[in-house]
């Protein structure tokens, strides 16, 4: 990524952050690519939510000064995050 991809990245990932009632991080390593498109094709069905894999050192910058600032000591290995944009409960689901 070059320095206009990061800070897209950053911005990009700040506005929906700011718009997310959920966030869940998760350790995906030992997954296949099969079954983390199933996994993602689930969720295009349900509540509004959206499963990325995101670039720790990046989403560090991104969950600062938020209410999701916690989850950046977990910012370790291979992650992946579950934004939940409308009914919590749904989305964790």
């Amino acid at each position: 990524m070059n320095r206009t991809q990061k800070t897209e990245f950053i911005d990009t990932y700040t506005d929906k952050l700011s718009r997310a009632k959920l966030a869940v991080l998760a350790d995906y390593r030992g997954l296949d690519v099969n079954t983390l498109v199933e996994f993602r094709k689930k969720l295009t069905t349900g509540p509004a939510t959206e499963f990325s894999i995101v670039k720790n050192t990046l989403f560090k910058r991104v969950v600062e000064g938020t209410p999701f600032e916690g989850l950046g000591e977990h910012l370790t290995g291979t992650n992946a995050i579950l934004l939940g944009y409308d009914d919590v409960v749904e989305s964790a689901k």
